[in-house]
């Protein structure tokens, strides 16, 4: 028996080793972005938390949102105290929380469709280009919604096969803790239940009993408790907040999950891919990367859309063949399609969600199960059915890795965009080595969490572009010990608040004096620092 799992678990293991290093390569490539750098507000002060309690005079976060909890900043907090902040400490954990998803993916496919699926399905997942960005530099959050959803449904279907209520107490206790981490994890649950509901109902039944109703209340209530506490004790907030609905831009949401699973949904975000000053490679990896890339002719696209199409067209046959069968995956097949159906539907039809990558990820890995597991079970009608899957899952995997092969040519060629600009580390460094302010004020959207996070909490920051109070502005910029940061001109999110800012300065009797222009590492002036005199 322990000759036959080995080489499945090498496999595996092969795959999540090339999903880590691949992830590796663009850790230290990207700034910080502050969303991604959202977490700290949970960690260190000033916090920008909703909602804390009191603990033995200390002040713990519960919620950094409405509806994102504090996991990820619980998470963190042990792991700074031995990592300090930075690119590499910040995203390695999520690298290898997609990596263990990842594991999981394969391990559950192993069991539900056999390893013909489960093989074809983790060499998709692990070239993934959009998982592994999203997953890597975790802006969402997505990767522990991922591995809550994928470790649940492992904890279950080890409870479905062998019984144990440990195990079900494992399953609720991670939809409950998914369900903190963001709330939109809820999505995830309907899709789950209505597919168990339609797919599997006298199993679902049957599993029903008092004694299990029993272990799985309280566990997942144990696993969203500082949720439950947060909406008891500001009665619903995270619903009364988040649950407006707007069917105006379904093509829009659906073209979005069309670029997210060819992977060009990126492109142009993350970094510009064209500019002045583009670094030459540092290394051999990037000089081969540079080639190919020009061999490839910037390959944008993956081939996943038409893997999902032709999965979608062979689905009816699947059916038909695998009528009957004691191994049929058409219920398998029938649970990941509805499930999808569900979970897009619920984000499609809520207003302010569904339109940006970090929402249309969380369908995964359902596409990708729903193409293996069909790809898999049409190759076993073919007499070379071996052989053409093989070669079907080398275009397809080839295609992933040429796209993020482009992904990171334009990353290290030309730095990331004025989301993910490099230039934040070089400004949270100048901020930290030059003479202290008493009060540091961020001018501009982009700027006031990264630094919060790369400073460990350090810095006196405060939000500098709320200008309705006149007063205060005034006290602000008269202060010769407050700094001001924000992004140069014709490089803000908020257009107009650095011309703002001056213009009431003016009208108080003060002028600013620039302290430091900030570049990126493609020479690209971002950043500047500056107080204000008269």
């Amino acid at each position: 028996m322990a000759g036959k799992t080995r080489p499945e678990r090498i496999f595996a293991f092969a795959a999540c080793l090339f999903y880590t290093a691949a992830s590796a390569l663009f850790i230290p490539l990207l700034g910080i972005q502050n969303d991604e750098a959202l977490f700290g507000n949970g960690v260190y002060d000033p916090t920008g938390a909703v909602y804390e309690m009191a603990f033995r005079n200390r002040r713990i976060s519960l919620m950094i949102m409405s509806y994102v909890g504090a996991l990820k900043a619980w998470i963190y907090v042990l792991i700074f105290r031995v990592w300090r902040p930075s690119a590499a400490s910040i995203r390695m954990p999520m690298v290898l929380a997609g990596a263990a998803t990842l594991y999981l993916f394969f391990a559950i496919l192993r069991r539900v469709a056999g390893l013909r699926a489960a093989v074809l399905g983790c060499a998709l997942l692990a070239t993934d280009v959009t998982y592994l960005l999203t997953n890597c530099l975790d802006w969402g959050p997505v990767a522990l919604q991922h591995l809550c959803l994928l470790g649940s449904l492992a904890f279950l279907l080890r409870h479905h096969e062998i019984g144990g209520l440990g195990s079900l107490a494992g399953g609720f206790v991670l939809w409950g803790l998914g369900l903190w981490d963001k709330a939109i994890f809820i999505w995830s649950l309907g899709g789950l239940g209505i597919s168990a509901l339609l797919v599997f109902p006298r199993e679902l039944f049957r599993l029903v009993t008092w004694r299990r109703i029993a272990v799985a209340v309280p566990a997942f209530c144990l696993g969203a408790l500082p949720l439950i506490v947060y909406n008891v004790d500001q009665p619903l907030a995270t619903f009364r907040s988040n649950t407006a609905y707007d069917a105006s831009d379904l093509k829009g949401k659906a073209t979005l999950l069309h670029s997210t699973l060819d992977g060009s949904a990126l492109f142009g975000w993350l970094s510009p891919g064209v500019g002045p000053n583009p670094n030459p490679p540092g290394n051999l990896l990037q000089e081969m990367s540079l080639r190919i890339s020009e061999a490839a002719g910037r390959q944008q696209e993956t081939l996943m859309p038409a893997a999902a199409w032709l999965a979608l067209g062979l689905f009816p046959v699947v059916v038909w063949r695998e009528r009957g069968k004691a191994r049929s995956p058409v219920r398998v097949l029938a649970f990941a399609l509805i499930f999808l159906a569900v979970v897009w539907l619920q984000m499609a039809l809520t207003k302010g969600a569904g339109g940006g990558v970090h929402h249309a990820i969380l369908l995964w890995p359902f596409p990708i199960c729903f193409i293996a597991i069909v790809f898999s079970a049409a190759s076993r009608w073919l007499r070379s059915g071996k052989a053409l899957l093989a070669g079907l899952l080398a275009i397809l995997t080839s295609a992933n890795i040429l796209t993020l092969n482009q992904y990171y040519v334009d990353a290290f060629r030309y730095g990331g965009a004025l989301n993910w600009t490099d230039a934040i580390y070089p400004l949270s460094d100048y901020l930290k080595k030059h003479p202290p302010a008493r009060e540091v004020y961020s001018v501009d959207w982009g700027i006031l969490d990264d630094l919060r996070l790369l400073s460990r909490g350090r810095l006196a920051l405060r939000v500098g572009n709320d200008f309705d109070n006149a007063a205060e502005v005034r006290r602000r910029v008269s202060d010769p010990e407050s700094i001001f940061v924000g992004h140069t001109e014709g490089m803000e999110f908020f257009t107009g608040s650095r011309a703002k800012l001056r213009s009431m300065a003016a009208g108080f009797g003060f002028r600013p004096e620039v302290l430091a222009v900030i570049s990126d590492r493609n020479g690209r002036p971002t950043f500047e620092v500056y107080r204000f005199v008269r």
